[in-house]
């Protein structure tokens, strides 16, 4: 990937930021919580000044360099709607859109982008090239075609044919949009505004499902599609609240791209650029206020395919990024509670209430004495929270990659089976909370009047992704996908990694 600027680049006057979802808030802005890692940031008497309202907007140096500070430790997101200043220069774009064998998706999404910005259509050795071709002609797009002349023009692969579109691109900033995405220029526009930070490579926004009813498989990917990473907005980082980005829409600075997509790489291609991204320097941001809606058109087989090749990639990942695809993050107190909650024993939730409240103590002696009498609130806050985190991963340790030795254990234990049904309640207990949290009326109540459905599509989930973990280690020869990393103290609340 390209080179990145200087950590301290100077963010443009009119740029602006607001508080973080997550961010706790003390009195007077005094100091803010959180960001990954999970940090205390008290503000001096000049910064608080250069921040009298909601939404903090680069004027000078000083509210540059703050909004700048609070940016790179995960406390404040950019705003870029509407544009801070009427003067704000967007980057032009183009659109790139990868397609096999989907005339019609293409023509969907053409006629929503309506013409807004140059678009480059890549056919991978579709079986109907005519149909693409006709769609395309229709829509005054560019076409170029790509498959693999070793396999007598077989399709060539997403990450080949976004490079391929990539390479014909002439304007500062690209846009992949996969064909069953479909989206308006403002969605596209909104995205570029982040490039507005000199050091941003890349955003995305939430990717949410255009049919949410009929297969019950389909109202599964309508609630808990692997696509949506939910409504809380943030920096990508691996192993943060926001660990990935999915390629199906990314608005990206092309010198950032460098050579693009490691065509290698069958799936997961797309975490692996972000996270070359990340690791070289550049920012890449998740901005759920701008959406976009994914065709999910698949039977249970087909989805439960998809989700083992998804599972494949972990391995390869694990490979290139060491620590950053693992399957969970623990910590001596997570695990304590972890353990104490999945024994499913009569002492089972007073130790692990006792755990949570030593760890809150220790939590509270290490907050800043300027907090006041917020510090106790704060620190169990944090310490509730940890301990739901790392409670979640463990049962989703056990039910998802680790579910072969689970079964294993089912089938020769008592003990196993009562930990496996405890990770099974635990599991259903946190998602349930999570989904609540993130999701709309209508998908809250399209998942409680499909309760039973959803458990076998979150099972069927959980089997095929675990399996395909499996088999992409062996594969590799490498267990990393399936080991986890130990974290010797307790970190901010992550969210639990689901590939």
């Amino acid at each position: 990937v390209g080179a990145a600027p200087a950590s301290d680049a100077a963010l443009p006057d009119g740029f602006a930021v607001a508080v973080n979802p997550r961010t706790v808030v003390g009195p007077g802005r005094a100091w803010l919580a959180g960001g990954f890692p999970g940090r205390v940031v008290l503000l001096s008497e000049q910064a608080r000044q250069a921040w009298p309202a909601p939404v903090l907007t680069v004027t000078d140096g000083v509210s540059g360099r703050l909004a700048r500070r609070l940016l790179d430790a995960g406390l404040v997101d950019p705003v870029v709607d509407p544009p801070a200043r009427d003067d704000a220069v967007e980057l032009p774009l183009t659109v790139v859109v990868p397609v096999h064998g989907r005339s019609g998706g293409v023509d969907r999404l053409l006629t929503g982008l309506a013409g807004a910005f140059p678009v480059v259509v890549v056919d991978d050795a579709s079986p109907r090239p005519d149909e693409i071709a006709r769609v395309v002609q229709g829509h005054h797009a560019s076409l170029i075609r790509t498959g693999d002349p070793a396999r007598r023009g077989a399709p060539s692969g997403p990450a080949a044919a976004r490079n391929a579109g990539l390479a014909r691109v002439a304007t500062p900033a690209v846009a992949f949009v996969d064909s069953d995405v479909v989206c308006d220029p403002g969605t596209l526009r909104r995205l570029a505004r982040h490039l507005a930070d000199p050091r941003t490579a890349a955003a995305a926004p939430r990717v949410a499902a255009l049919i949410g009813t009929g297969r019950w498989i389909l109202r599964y990917e309508a609630i808990a599609s692997s696509l949506d990473l939910g409504p809380i907005p943030g920096q990508v980082r691996p192993g943060g609240p926001v660990g990935h980005l999915p390629s199906a829409c990314l608005v990206a600075r092309v010198p950032a791209l460098g050579d693009g997509f490691d065509e290698g790489m069958v799936v997961g291609e797309d975490v692996d650029l972000i996270w070359r991204l990340v690791e070289a320097g550049w920012v890449v941001r998740y901005d759920p206020t701008t959406q976009v809606q994914h065709d999910h058109r698949s039977g249970p087989y087909r989805f439960a395919v998809r989700r083992a090749r998804y599972g494949t990639s972990a391995a390869p990942l694990a490979t290139r990024h060491r620590g950053a695809a693992v399957p969970a993050v623990l910590n001596p107190t997570g695990l304590a509670v972890a353990v104490a909650v999945l024994s499913a024993r009569a002492w089972s939730l007073p130790v692990a209430g006792a755990v949570v409240v030593a760890a809150a103590a220790r939590v509270r002696r290490r907050l800043p004495s300027q907090l006041g009498s917020k510090r106790t609130g704060l620190a169990a806050r944090l310490s509730v929270l940890g301990a739901f985190s790392q409670l979640r991963q463990a049962a989703g340790l056990l039910l998802r990659p680790w579910w072969p030795l689970t079964a294993v254990g089912v089938l020769t234990s008592h003990t196993a089976r009562r930990v496996a049904l405890a990770a099974l309640v635990v599991d259903t207990v946190l998602d349930e909370r999570a989904r609540s949290a993130s999701t709309s009326a209508r998908t809250r109540a399209l998942a409680g009047a499909y309760a039973l459905g959803y458990l076998a599509a979150r099972r069927l989930d959980d089997l095929a992704y675990g399996a395909g973990v499996w088999r992409g280690a062996a594969i590799s020869r490498s267990w990393a996908p399936l080991r986890p990393v130990w974290q010797g103290r307790p970190g901010w609340p992550a969210r639990p990694p689901r590939g």
